[in-house]
């Protein structure tokens, strides 16, 4: 995701665009390793951007 997403759903949640970025990094680490999670970021990923 770009840095200006990262800032525009901190500002929603109001929190740091950083912050952001740390915790999509702290997801997509579980995902390798849990076929679940995984399956339902691909689901997410599909619709924020299709």
């Amino acid at each position: 995701m770009s840095n200006e997403k990262n800032e525009e759903i901190g500002r929603y949640f109001g929190i740091k665009g950083s912050t952001v970025s740390d915790v999509l990094k702290g997801v997509e680490a579980m995902a390798e390793k849990d076929r679940k999670l995984r399956k339902e970021t691909e689901t997410l990923k599909w619709a924020v951007y299709y």
